[in-house]
């Protein structure tokens, strides 16, 4: 949920100018977070596209479906696939795979299509502190925390190292989005510490 700190009039050369004649400036409401992936609405009646022009009463024309106890799963929508349930079942079937014969890998290999299929996905992020991670990128120095070597290249957008921070004891194991709980890492070595 969001609070419209401010409307603005559209400008050219604004996004979408031409189809909104608003810009709202918004602060997403913390206090509402435990509703995000719980709280399923519909419209009372079709709302369309000029969605922006109800922002003030919005609310009103909302009806509650469903409150779930807990967040939203991809697993409940048909056709539909986690990330994570992605890999699982391509792992396995690389398991398999290196336990064949030279041969019946390549005759495997050739009953795929050349152009992979195309597979929906929802995924969950965790918003983080981009501050934590300006101050340990800055601390690191272009050196990284393991290994002790120099970033392997520098970033074709700015040019810095390119260095990844690592969480110690990870977000999705309660771990802390904190300077205290991250270091930066070369890739090989943020690999190494998930995979080795």
């Amino acid at each position: 949920m969001f609070k419209v700190t401010g409307i603005n009039e559209n400008k050219p050369g604004q996004p979408f100018y031409g189809d909104c004649k608003w810009v709202y400036d918004t602060e997403e409401l913390t206090e509402y977070e435990h509703l995000v992936g719980r709280l399923i609405v519909r419209p009372k009646r079709i709302i369309g596209r000029s969605v922006y022009r109800l922002a003030e009463n919005i609310a009103d024309d909302l009806e509650i479906v469903e409150y779930s106890p807990q967040a939203f799963n991809s697993s409940k929508v048909k056709g539909l696939s986690s990330i994570e349930e992605m890999h699982n079942e391509f792992n396995d079937e690389l398991k398999k795979a290196f336990e064949l014969e030279s041969a019946t890998l390549v005759e495997k290999s050739k009953s795929y299509p050349n152009k992979p299929a195309s597979i929906n996905t929802i995924v969950s992020v965790f918003k983080r502190n981009p501050y934590v991670t300006a101050i340990v990128l800055k601390n690191a120095n272009g050196v990284c925390g393991n290994c002790n070597r120099t970033a392997p290249f520098k970033r074709k957008k700015d040019g810095s190292p390119y260095l990844e921070v690592h969480h110690r004891k990870t977000l999705a194991n309660g771990g802390d989005d904190t300077v205290e709980n991250c270091i930066a890492l070369c890739p090989n070595c943020h690999r190494e510490m998930h995979y080795g």
